[in-house]
């Protein structure tokens, strides 16, 4: 096992990332079939045109998915540790700049903090409405996985980080399965990033996801929702069965067309990666299927960037991808900044 973590698999994590987000974005909301009669098979970046939110962007142009997981690295970068006044400074400041693509809860709880509203609150008028259930924590959360990589070579979170992580959740989604999606991706990017693909076994993966996932942070009552139990759930389904011989239109049955909720979003994601995750097809086929489609690519590529580092990723999709060289400015920004070579 290989815990020395690489400063190519991080530039592979942030362009992984935004690759994922870029080749989903023109055909997010849309099903399985209607992207195969709009545009056959996603296999290149492609212009969003007559998209209800990104009609007239460019290819390759990525959505909020990367602008909110560079705004947090920003924050590590510049403070060199975990910093949530600081975190939530960078999510108004990215809310002045766009809102393309935001989801409400998102939105509406960042609106609050620019309004003067604590970060240890922002997110909890959500819940009432039925929000907070999405994957909009999950999606923005690598840099602190990779951080943390810095700080452990036998990982085991303690106790105040699992607080830290649910925290830096609720800033948004104040809900059981915030923190629960928080948890498992944190602990899916940090696996990956730590290990090598001679080291990498798909049930070890899922154990480490799924006991993440159960943990419970000290400062709230009590953690559990009906969404929460159904992410276990689904993890659950993910760790069973052999994905690699199961059709992607049964997968989506399974859960829920992966929609942008995190109990459909992050067990479809994580099936996707390890159905083919010597590939890159692990992405394509993840922006094919339907649903969430950019946020469930940016997943898949965060975890195979993190895995392989940027050289799984062809030439055309890291040459073409809109503002590339900023998204690998910021990653050895933050490599320099915590001694990864």
């Amino acid at each position: 096992m290989n815990r020395i973590v690489s400063r190519d698999k991080i530039r592979g994590m942030f362009l992984g990332l935004a690759i994922g987000d870029a080749l989903g974005m023109p055909a997010e909301t849309l099903t399985r079939r209607e992207i195969q009669k709009r545009f056959g098979r996603i296999d290149k970046y492609i212009e969003p045109r007559g998209h209800k939110w990104f009609d007239g962007k460019p290819a390759g142009m990525w959505t909020d998915d990367t602008q909110l997981t560079l705004a947090v690295a920003d924050s590590f970068i510049d403070k060199g540790q975990f910093d949530m006044d600081d975190i939530a400074v960078r999510h108004v400041k990215a809310l002045k700049e766009s809102d393309l693509g935001w989801g409400s809860t998102t939105r509406e709880a960042v609106q609050r903090l620019s309004e003067g509203t604590h970060w240890n609150i922002s997110g909890y008028s959500t819940t009432p409405l039925g929000r907070g259930i999405g994957n909009g924590v999950a999606m923005k959360i690598a840099p602190l996985a990779a951080y943390l990589t810095t700080r452990y070579r036998n990982h085991e979170l303690s106790q105040p980080d699992v607080d830290d992580i649910s925290r830096f959740a609720f800033m948004t989604h104040s809900t059981g399965i915030g923190a629960a999606s928080a948890l498992a991706h944190i602990e899916a990017i940090y696996h990956c990033l730590t290990h090598t693909r001679r080291h990498f076994f798909d049930d070890e993966f899922l154990k480490a996801v799924i006991g993440a996932a159960k943990r419970h942070n000290t400062f709230t009552e009590d953690n559990s929702d009906s969404e929460r139990d159904k992410l276990l759930f689904q993890l659950g389904y993910v760790d069973r069965l052999d994905w690699s011989v199961i059709p992607v239109e049964a997968m989506l049955k399974v859960f829920n067309g992966g929609t942008s909720k995190a109990s459909s979003s992050l067990p479809f994601s994580y099936a996707m990666f390890l159905r083919n995750v010597d590939s890159i097809d692990a992405i394509y086929e993840t922006v094919n299927a339907g649903g969430d489609t950019d946020s469930n690519g940016a997943i898949v590529g965060s975890l195979l960037g993190a895995l392989y580092g940027e050289y799984i990723f062809p030439a055309h999709l890291v040459n073409e991808l809109w503002q590339k060289n900023h998204i690998l400015e910021i990653a050895d920004r933050f490599c320099a900044v915590f001694g990864i070579v």
